[in-house]
């Protein structure tokens, strides 16, 4: 990446900068998630948004697609609380949609970085379907929450193109989650040893079995 790139951060000193400090950001985050799963520790729902933020990697796909349009945003608007807040609505999405769609393999990975096995440990939860069905919510009001604010970024003209291509970002990160070989994800599975669950608005009622279907 750091040769493909270099020609357009060549002459942009202040978008290097920013680029590097991204990908910091993201492989200190990602080690940090990677040393709580190794404890087999659930992370406190506060540190999991802060570090998800970072290691999901949205803040540099979106600086690599602003290369790729030549889209510049003003430096004042990138200091307003209102770009802050698009692009962490931006970033909750992408790991929220991530996180749905790779349940299942982290769950037979014994990884705690997902945001279904935070809320569970963090709301003591007996059942999955309680942490799945919150997720879901938490996602649906960030959905709407997003496309207020990519309304409200677009009164300036610098952020119009900006919000379309977040918009197709999230898009695209939908697709990638859910169609990707890399979670294999399934409309149906089985956990051994939990009780039964389904990723979706529907009421499931309590099982006998030593064994959870996850129906998405």
């Amino acid at each position: 990446m750091t040769t493909d790139f270099k020609p357009y951060l060549m002459n942009n000193t202040n978008l290097k900068i920013k680029i590097e400090r991204e990908l910091t950001l993201y492989f200190e985050a990602m080690k940090m998630e990677r040393k709580a799963s190794k404890k087999n520790m659930a992370l406190n729902l506060s540190e999991y948004q802060i570090y998800r933020h970072f290691s999901v990697g949205g803040n540099l796909i979106v600086g690599i697609c602003n290369i790729l349009i030549s889209n510049n945003v003003s430096h004042e608007m990138q200091c307003t609380q209102l770009y802050d807040m698009t692009f962490e609505s931006f970033n909750k999405i992408e790991y929220m949609y991530n996180d749905l769609a790779s349940f299942e393999k982290d769950i037979k990975e014994k990884s705690t970085s997902n945001l279904i096995i935070v809320l569970k440990h963090e709301r003591q939860y007996d059942k999955w379907q309680d942490a799945i069905d919150e997720a879901v919510q938490m996602l649906k009001e960030e959905l709407k929450s997003f496309e207020i604010l990519a309304m409200l970024i677009s009164f300036d003209d610098g952020c119009v193109r900006l919000a379309d291509m977040l918009r197709r970002i999230v898009q695209c990160i939908f697709d990638q989650s859910y169609h990707s070989t890399r979670y294999s994800f399934n409309s149906h599975f089985v956990i051994g040893n939990i009780v039964d669950s389904q990723i979706s608005s529907a009421s499931t009622t309590p099982s006998t079995s030593n064994k959870g279907h996850c129906n998405i």
